[in-house]
């Protein structure tokens, strides 16, 4: 790969973790608000349910993190194939961990 396809693969990295930390920090701050607020002791605002939308929120966000780890394989491809599957497989093997699959 040439300098300027390195400098691409960096950029659509940097990109996607952008969008992946701006959504992950949308999700944080509204579920610190939604525990900070007592909504059952205030009667102006019912008490938060799951919209209908939430599940399309959730697959958006894997979506986001499946961007990820392309852009962050795809910038390994300057290593070898090989580097980049060993990459993909790791990134995901950190969500499967979380989850308290075995790896």
């Amino acid at each position: 790969m040439n300098d300027i396809e390195s400098q691409e693969k960096i950029v659509s990295l940097d990109r996607e973790g952008s969008k992946f930390r701006r959504l992950s920090l949308v999700y944080v701050t509204r579920t610190w608000l939604f525990c900070l607020w007592r909504f059952d002791k205030l009667r102006i605002l019912r008490p938060p349910a799951l919209p209908p939308c939430a599940v399309s929120e959730v697959v958006d966000f894997i979506e986001a993190y499946q961007r990820v780890v392309e852009a962050a394989a795809g910038l390994a491809l300057l290593y070898g194939e090989e580097e980049a599957q060993e990459l993909r497989s790791r990134m995901w093997e950190m969500d499967s961990a979380l989850k308290g699959e075995t790896i």
